[in-house]
Order: C-alpha cells, then structure tokens, then sequence
C-alpha cells in the first residue's frame, strides 16, 4: 500500500453542483459539462458559470443546449488519478438523465492501471453532489 496516497479518489460531473470550495477541501475531481451557446462550447464551471449559463436561458435570445462529459474526457482524469491513489470511486448524473454514466464506465472498463467503480446516483444536482 502507498501511504503518502489517499486510498480513493471521488470523481463526478458538474451536474452535482458540488461547490468549488467543498470540491477543493474533499479533493473531488468535478468533470465538466458542455454548455453550448450559439454553437460555441464553454466547459460548465470553467469557461462558464452555470448561473451566467441560466442568464443567457432565462433572456430567451440564444440557442442552448448541454453536452455530457465524453468516455475520452473520463478516460484523461482517471489516467490522471490513477497514479495518485488506488481506486476511484466516479458518482454520475442518474443514467435515465443522462449519457454520463455510459461514459464513465466505457472510460472505466478501457483503464486497467487502476481499480474505477462507476456509480449511477440515480439522482442528479445537489442530492448527486452528496451522494459524492
């Protein structure tokens, strides 16, 4: 066993609303979303806060949409984490939401470097960022 590692990582996606803060002092990885406007593409939390996100919603003049985190996007954090601890535990969005849990368990079943167990939370926002 590594002892200067933590055992698990937790990983979810910014669906769980989980504070940036509360992100850092826990030291969850937070996969962003895709929040599209107008065709451009701006990583929820990253480029874009969901609050200026639901701004642009709520004036009715743009063209919205959301993206799930892609396989290639879990695969990269996980590659990331693996070396850093011996599991990772990733909570996702319900599966009935959305493609994010399909993603992160094809990400999971391609890494073999490190033990990944994929959890449908079967919820999403807070209640999801609790779960994690």
């Amino acid at each position: 066993m590594r002892e200067s590692m933590h055992s698990v990582k937790v990983v979810t996606c910014s669906a769980a609303c989980v504070p940036p803060g509360i992100a850092r002092e826990l030291d969850i990885t937070i996969i962003p979303f895709t929040l599209v406007v107008d065709g451009r593409e701006y990583r929820d939390g990253l480029d874009m806060s969901v609050e200026e996100f639901y701004s642009i919603l709520a004036a009715g003049d743009a063209d919205l949409s959301t993206a799930t985190p892609t396989t290639g996007t879990y695969l990269d954090a996980f590659k990331i984490l693996a070396g850093t601890c011996e599991a990772v535990f990733c909570v996702t969005i319900a599966s009935r939401f959305s493609a994010s849990h399909l993603a992160a368990s094809s990400a999971a079943a391609l890494l073999d470097s490190a033990e990944v167990d994929v959890f449908d939370s079967q919820t999403a926002a807070t209640a999801q960022g609790q779960v994690a």
